[in-house]
C-alpha cells in the first residue's frame, strides 16, 4: 500500500507542476475521465497555445480511437 501512496503523491506533484493545458492533455490518459470533460476540452481546442493544439488533438484522437468513437473516412 505504501508504494501506491508514493506513486499517488508523485503523480499529484507532476500534475501540480503542469500548466492547465498540459493537465488537460494528461487527463485524457485517465480511464475515469467523464465524456463531458472530453467534449469540453474539444470545444476549447482553439484556446490552447499553438504548441499544445497538436498535442491535445492527438490525445483526443487517441482517446476516441480507444473508445471506438473515431471513424476513418474511406
Amino acid at each position: 500500500m505504501r508504494n501506491g501512496s508514493i506513486c499517488l503523491q508523485k503523480r499529484k506533484a507532476e500534475l501540480a507542476a503542469m500548466s492547465p493545458e498540459e493537465r488537460d492533455i494528461a487527463a485524457l490518459d485517465d480511464i475515469k475521465i467523464a465524456e463531458s470533460r472530453v467534449v469540453e476540452m474539444y470545444n476549447r481546442i482553439d484556446d490552447f497555445s499553438d504548441e499544445n493544439k497538436r498535442k491535445i488533438a492527438l490525445a483526443l484522437k487517441a482517446y476516441w480511437k480507444a473508445y471506438r468513437k473515431w471513424e476513418i473516412r474511406k
